[in-house]
């Protein structure tokens, strides 16, 4: 029933969206948030301590963050055309991925910083087969250096824009020189401002002192059961993919190369930023909903991705009732 909902694409799906996010959170709406944003440039560190002391506000702006976040995915991938035909049921993968984990239900650096990083795969994803695409890559650039700005590890998206470059175009030296000016351009003028202020070395100390941003409290084996049964479900996703790629089109297969690529490069970060890895964990989110939409609705027998999709709820609604009874 749910995925016969969320499979057309119909505009009304993202208007249910927003209230699927708070529904999968409404049992910690009233918590404290159970980590410490920290780590961040001054210039967003006093907006996330000025919004610890309102979690029911953390909670809206992560779900109206996340919702904003399905509906550009799910964009996305009718506009490349990477499902077997048009859908919204990217934007419903999404939501249930960020409940993987108990400290996405409040508003934190890497989900704003996540915007950036789906705004600029869109961008990496439409310069196939087109002639000039200097204005992409200069957007692109942009994107992923605002997104690296509010959480460093974002701008491993980079990597991917040059990988896309290197698999679908002739080599031609300026069109990774766009992207990487694209790229500096939000540090120049958040340099400036602080060089303004006098505060230069608080800039610099953003890119060498190590960092946390998220720190939570674990509440035992339930805490990680969403995410153990998300891993699973895209490994199958994977597979999947593997086992389909004699169906797919050349252009589609090169796009999923860099969605896999993606991935990689994610599950890496999440190895080396393993001290913040609530936050670096929220990094293969869309990589992996784009992996996981493609595998449910390739499956034949309906019934057995509707069985996924509510085990997967259940999982993540008994994970905060018993987050709820250990406060």
């Amino acid at each position: 029933m749910i995925l016969r909902i969320f499979k057309t694409n119909q505009l009304y799906i993202y208007a249910i969206i927003p209230m699927l996010v708070l529904a999968l959170r409404w049992p910690v709406f009233f918590l404290d948030a159970p980590f410490t944003p920290s780590g961040q440039l001054p210039f967003f560190s006093d907006f996330f301590a000025w919004l610890s002391y309102y979690p029911w506000l953390s909670v809206i702006l992560s779900a109206a963050a996340i919702s904003y976040q399905a509906y550009l995915l799910s964009e996305l991938m009718n506009e490349h055309r990477l499902l077997p035909f048009s859908s919204n049921l990217a934007a419903f993968v999404l939501t249930i991925t960020y409940s993987f984990l108990a400290p996405h239900a409040w508003f934190s650096p890497i989900i704003l910083s996540n915007i950036f990083v789906v705004m600029s795969l869109r961008r990496v994803l439409s310069i196939y087969h087109q002639g000039n695409i200097n204005g992409n890559l200069f957007r692109a650039g942009i994107f992923i250096g605002v997104g690296s700005l509010i959480y460093l590890p974002s701008s491993f998206m980079i990597l991917i824009l040059f990988y896309d470059l290197y698999l679908i175009r002739t080599f031609y030296w300026r069109e990774y020189v766009i992207p990487a000016l694209g790229f500096i351009v939000p540090y120049i003028y958040m340099l400036s401002y602080y060089y303004i202020r006098a505060e230069s070395e608080i800039f610099l100390n953003y890119f060498i002192e190590p960092k946390t941003f998220l720190t939570f409290n674990d509440y035992g084996f339930f805490n990680w059961l969403p995410l153990e049964a998300g891993f699973l479900l895209l490994a199958s996703s994977i597979l999947y993919l593997i086992l389909s790629g004699s169906r797919r089109t050349v252009r589609e297969n090169n796009q999923f190369k860099v969605i896999i690529a993606m991935l990689i490069i994610t599950a890496i970060l999440c190895a080396i930023y393993s001290n913040d890895i609530m936050s670096a964990t929220a990094l293969l989110w869309p990589a992996a909903s784009v992996l996981v939409t493609y595998f449910l609705l390739g499956i034949r027998k309906k019934m057995i991705s509707e069985v996924i999709v509510y085990v997967l709820i259940i999982v993540i609604v008994l994970r905060d009732w018993l987050t709820v009874f250990s406060e």
